[in-house]
């Protein structure tokens, strides 16, 4: 393991255990440095920081242990199975849910990697190149963890980069049945959007149930309509499931029949801000919109902010007096405030009295690094509308 040494003053973030280092802070890289390669991380006057791996990117190395240790096999195990028993305790791998999210990047010290479980299947998914070329110390650390319990794993890679040596995988099944608080799911770990769950919408999912009683509910950006089916179970008297992608409305249409709730609820294959602007849609109790990343650099920030806030002036128009609408953003360089304040704009463009009854984040097993709040993605609001 070879070091890199940091310009003066740039280990201050590592300092407070922030795990990215820039490729700006960076003063010296050996040669022999490639992507995936592990190096230790010293300040300008050669003491020690940090031990991570470095990728050819803005983010160059993304840190995985502020102590000066090996990170070998036994370095992942200690990782992997402190982190699923934690779900354990934190009450999100239960009897009733038979799926969580097991490491959620820098949320449990492991950037760039996820590990979902779906029941039995366990879903691995890097996101760069640089967790990738730790793989085989990953899936150790998977197989130790697991001991004595049935399991399949299946890889996915996340971005712009490939590798063609992930082995075949033919014997996972595409699809898998869970269980999220007894209702179940189908789950495609294959093709499905992040690993095939939204995994991170669980209590809010909860809160929609909660609150559907005798209302018509209408969910925006369907995708496997699990907002709906909870709706349904929460006594709805119509749920309404709108998505772009036929495959969703078929996902969630399969869904739906697993939970014997095909009755009063109806399936649209639409765009979302044509049906919401060309007032398609019926005024509704409960609206849930819960679109795709708008912006996914700083460089989109901008645009994102105006396409948020013109579908939720859209969305407020067609919620019925009394009415809620459940709004949310899952785009990191979107944070609370700015997301607030957009939310804020688009209630003042529907001249609508709103008032703010709840703030969504994403679930106890998508923890967010205290030192790295960049991991505070989802964000959400429930807000009654006059």
């Amino acid at each position: 393991m070879v070091d890199v040494t940091l310009k003066r003053g740039k280990e201050k973030p590592i300092r407070r255990y922030h795990p990215w280092v820039f490729s700006g802070a960076i003063a010296n890289i050996p040669s022999s440095v490639n992507a995936g390669s592990l190096v230790r991380v010293c300040n300008a006057n050669g003491l020690f920081c940090g031990i991570g791996y470095y990728t050819d990117s803005s983010i160059s190395i993304r840190i995985i242990s502020f102590e000066d240790q090996a990170i070998d096999i036994s370095f992942w195990s200690k990782l992997l199975a402190k982190a699923y028993q934690k779900r354990t305790s934190w009450g999100v791998h239960t009897k009733r849910t038979n799926a969580f999210r097991w490491i959620h990047g820098e949320g449990d010290n492991i950037p760039g990697l996820i590990i979902d479980v779906y029941d039995t299947t366990i879903v691995v998914q890097y996101h760069n190149e640089g967790i990738y070329a730790l793989r085989s110390m990953v899936l150790a650390g998977i197989e130790k963890t697991m001991d004595g319990l049935p399991y399949s794993i299946h890889e996915r890679i996340v971005g712009t980069w490939e590798s063609n040596d992930i082995a075949p995988q033919k014997a996972i099944e595409p699809e898998v049945i869970i269980k999220e608080n007894d209702l179940d799911f189908c789950v495609n770990v294959h093709s499905g959007q992040k690993t095939g769950f939204f995994l991170d919408q669980r209590d809010n999912r909860s809160y929609v149930q909660s609150i559907s009683m005798g209302k018509d509910v209408c969910n925006l950006f369907c995708y496997t309509g699990a907002f709906s089916i909870y709706a349904h179970r929460g006594g709805a008297t119509k749920v309404t499931s709108v998505d772009i992608s036929d495959e969703a409305i078929a996902q969630s249409k399969k869904n739906a029949a697993l939970n014997n709730q095909n009755e009063n609820h109806e399936f649209l294959v639409a765009d979302v801000m044509k049906i919401l602007e060309n007032n398609t849609l019926e005024p509704t109790d409960i609206m849930i919109v819960d679109p795709p990343a708008f912006a996914k650099s700083q460089k989109k920030k901008h645009n994102a902010v105006k396409a948020y806030q013109r579908l939720n002036v859209a969305a407020l128009r067609l919620v019925k007096p009394g009415g809620r609408l459940l709004t949310f953003s899952c785009s990191q360089v979107i944070d609370p405030y700015l997301f607030e304040n957009t939310i804020r704009s688009a209630a003042i463009i529907s001249g609508r009295n709103i008032q703010i009854l709840k703030y969504f984040s994403q679930g106890a097993d998508h923890p967010v690094n205290i030192y790295c709040p960049e991991g505070h993605y989802l964000k959400g609001l429930s807000l009654y509308v006059e």
